[in-house]
């Protein structure tokens, strides 16, 4: 439920087009002698930041922007500022929202003492919990910085799944979804239907009487959920239904909807295998005999094994799209179902955040590998596996179990079985149950015993960033080099270093969970 409102400034709450272009047109003729017969052209200066503007539009550098900027505010700061009005309805709007409870906030890309200016004139700003816009030294200006503040202010940094951002341009729709929050475009600003439709925000709205409705209107609707749901259950929890069910449904159709993307993958890809074994077995059978050459089942399951890296590869490939669909349609059935608390936000990844996983990747794998292997590989299955990935071409090895292996495990165990189970019982049960079920599918204990561990460390992954690529960068780059790293310690690291090893990988992967899962920024559970 969303019970704090962001609103963009220019374009959303105010028509402040007049003052801006005419202020951008000043400012063009006076430092660059450029004139512009029609400040409509100017139309979209209205919304981001000006010095982008001012760059795209007139092809100027940023040294040339900055000036720009300066002359800009010349015109601006006396009379531009005031060549502004109201939207219709804004006033009725914000007082609605504020007799509702929601708790309001701004976030523009305008320099904050302007927005408090502006808000000030109109006779607005007792609305507003925080005003948050940019800094006239030229620092957060991006739309995601501006939002980051809002919500610390606001204090909902931790609770991001409460929080929408009201904007007409697809400049804040992209800041919103950086920020992990969701989004709402009004059609009646300087950003048109086309131009939302292309970014999709949460949702569109064509004026300010539809924009009370769907906030008013699904603070309301949460809340009488809240009320039945008391009645009914005792537990004060009310929540929209999960993707793909129904809030009457048994505890085996819930069951069926987890495990069943796992069996769908597993007959497939036996199937493939089958038939593609088959077929290899038996051109390798009339390859013998038309050489005349003697052979035994032996040698005809020798070529199979060796063949087992591209069956897998080919049967990977058949799978996938298929599972992809399950995961895309979940995706969808979530969006359309709306924000809740068991929705995960997305918080976005950088290049630090993929170093972290990597480097916790790294250092995990030795202590998961000390237990796993205390216990024997019984398994001939997996013995023929280990096997085939002796005899196969390296490439084939890397591209099935260093790259497709570890993708489409994620979309399934991850991306299906993890979500689906989070939907029904919660975030804990949901760790547990989708550690279990990739422990399980391994079919040996060794494995078993590792993979249930590393489940766990990939279901934090994907809860604390939001996306499945948090998950598949751990698992793919565990996957491919686990050999490598495995071949080093046994050849050249003695046994008394070994206990060293493990006590740093142990030390570390402590302290990178810590970065990680408490320092870091948290948009979900964790």
């Amino acid at each position: 439920m969303w019970d704090t409102v962001l609103f963009d400034l220019d374009g959303t709450l105010t028509d402040s087009g007049e003052g801006i272009t005419k202020s951008a047109q000043y400012a063009l003729e006076k430092e660059f002698g450029m004139k512009i017969e029609d400040p409509h052209e100017l139309d979209f200066f209205v919304g981001p930041p000006l010095k982008d503007s001012f760059m795209e539009y007139a092809g100027l550098t940023e040294e040339e922007a900055s000036r720009a900027i300066k002359a800009y505010r010349e015109r601006y700061t006396v009379t531009g500022i005031y060549e502004n009005r109201l939207y219709d309805g804004i006033g009725s709007l914000l007082s609605a929202l504020s007799a509702e409870g929601f708790q309001i906030a701004l976030a523009s890309s305008k320099p904050t003492e302007f927005c408090v200016q502006i808000l000030r004139y109109f006779g607005i700003a007792q609305y507003f919990t925080a005003i948050v816009g940019s800094e006239l030294n030229g620092s957060r200006v991006r739309k995601s910085e501006v939002i980051e503040e809002a919500l610390a202010r606001v204090g909902k940094s931790n609770s991001r799944s409460d929080v929408v951002l009201v904007g007409d341009r697809k400049y804040d729709v992209e800041g919103a979804r950086t920020a992990g929050i969701s989004s709402i475009g009004v059609t009646y600003g300087y950003g048109s239907r086309e131009e939302l439709e292309k970014i999709w925000p949460d949702c569109i709205v064509d004026n300010t009487e539809e924009l009370k409705n769907v906030l008013i209107g699904q603070m309301r609707d949460e809340k009488s959920h809240r009320i039945l749901s008391d009645a009914r259950y005792g537990d004060g929890r009310a929540e929209r239904r999960p993707a793909g069910s129904a809030e009457s449904a048994s505890i085996w159709w819930k069951l069926w909807r987890i495990a069943y993307p796992i069996l769908t993958d597993l007959a497939i890809s036996n199937v493939v295998s089958f038939v593609l074994g088959l077929g290899i077995g038996m051109v390798a059978s009339f390859w013998y005999m038309y050489h005349h050459v003697n052979f035994t089942q032996a040698d005809i399951t020798s070529v199979i094994t060796r063949s087992y890296m591209p069956i897998y590869i080919i049967a990977t490939l058949v799978s996938l799209p298929i599972i992809m669909i399950f995961f895309m349609n979940d995706e969808e059935k979530r969006r359309v179902n709306g924000q809740t608390d068991r929705i995960l936000q997305k918080r976005g990844m950088n290049p630090a955040s993929v170093i972290l996983i990597l480097m916790l990747t790294l250092f995990v794998s030795n202590p998961l590998n000390a237990i796993a292997e205390q216990f024997p590989v019984k398994n001939p299955v997996y013995k023929t596996f280990l096997q085939s990935m002796e005899t196969s071409i390296p490439f084939f090895v890397t591209i099935a179990v260093g790259i497709l292996g570890p993708f489409i495990e994620e979309l399934i165990f991850r991306g299906l079985v993890y979500r689906r189970a989070r939907d029904y019982f919660g975030f804990v049960p949901a760790v547990l149950i989708s550690a279990a079920l990739f422990a399980l599918i391994h079919g040996n204990m060794q494995q078993g015993v590792f993979a249930f561990f590393a489940g766990i460390f990939l279901a934090l992954l994907y809860e604390h960033y939001g996306t499945i690529a948090a998950p598949v960068i751990f698992h793919v780059f565990n996957n491919l080099t686990a050999q490598f790293s495995n071949d080093i310690l046994s050849s050249m690291v003695p046994e008394w270093a070994e206990v060293i090893i493990m006590i740093l990988s142990l030390l570390l992967t402590a302290f990178l969970s810590w970065v990680i899962f408490v320092k870091d920024r948290k948009v979900n559970r964790i």
